[in-house]
């Protein structure tokens, strides 16, 4: 197919199948940051077959997690001469509820994050209430073709897990695909907006970014978020905050007893 080819001062723009920009690499194939733009991404600074993250929907969801009952003991003892007595706190809840709807027609990337702007990872506790009697929040995400659920699961414990009042911040990303009838690159009639790889990337749209000095923005952690020790786990937030679980057996209490106390992290914008 015909191409446009340029290249000024070791910088390289190719408009053919794809649209790229990119820095000639120092040697070798010169157009391999264009064929292969996974495998060149420091070298590359724009390539339509890229995911730029388009926004398609986005929210601020308020929820009011509900309070539970302490959980009801249950004790059994050893068949053995009846030596060995163990007492359990078995009662667990379970709720959903729907965060978003998009209607996008397919399961969609999102980003979501607490009130804080603190990215979520799956499962992420967000509550440990009475840390010595037990009690744990949990809370995980998923995307279906029309909506982002949100679960929670609950462990009260010996004691009563207090309702918890929380705001979530959820993004959906659109899938970026081609539209053969448009053109691998255009832009709007005054210029401004540039379209790429037949619609895929669509600069009228908002799309995840670097965020600049001053802007509110998502905290995407770069390192791990977890760490366990002594038995216990400690999940680490932007800023140095954390929470972490206790146990306790019989008088004694085990805490996490090991150094995590923050983690590297972008600062996005979506």
């Amino acid at each position: 197919m015909p191409f446009t080819y340029m290249e000024d001062g070791g910088k390289c723009l190719m408009i053919g199948d794809e649209m790229a920009i990119w820095d000639e690499p120092a040697s070798g194939d010169k157009f391999a940051p264009y064929k292969h733009p996974e495998q060149h991404l420091d070298a590359v600074y724009f390539h339509s077959k890229n995911d730029y993250y388009a926004e398609a929907a986005a929210a601020s969801v308020p929820v009011t997690h509900a309070a539970y009952p302490a959980s009801a003991p249950s004790t059994w003892a050893s068949d053995v001469y009846g030596l060995i007595t163990i007492t359990l706190y078995p009662d667990t809840y379970t709720a959903s509820r729907v965060l978003l709807t998009h209607n996008l027609g397919y399961v969609p990337k999102f980003l979501i994050a607490d009130e804080n702007y603190n990215e979520l990872p799956g499962s992420a506790p967000i509550q440990y209430a009475n840390n010595e009697q037990g009690g744990t929040r949990f809370v995980r995400h998923y995307a279906t073709i029309t909506q982002i659920v949100q679960v929670e699961y609950v462990v009260p414990g010996l004691g009563a897990m207090p309702s918890l009042n929380k705001t979530y911040r959820v993004v959906v990303f659109r899938k970026p695909q081609a539209d053969p009838s448009k053109p691998v690159f255009q832009t709007s009639r005054d210029g401004n907006v540039l379209i790429a790889g037949r619609g895929k990337v669509n600069y009228s749209e908002k799309h995840l970014r670097l965020a600049e000095t001053g802007e509110t923005a998502f905290h995407m952690p770069t390192e791990p978020v977890y760490d366990i020790n002594n038995g216990q786990v400690r999940y680490v937030r932007s800023g140095g905050f954390w929470i972490e679980s206790v146990t306790v057996r019989g008088a004694t209490v085990v805490r996490y007893g090991g150094s995590l106390t923050n983690v590297d992290y972008l600062s996005v914008v979506a």
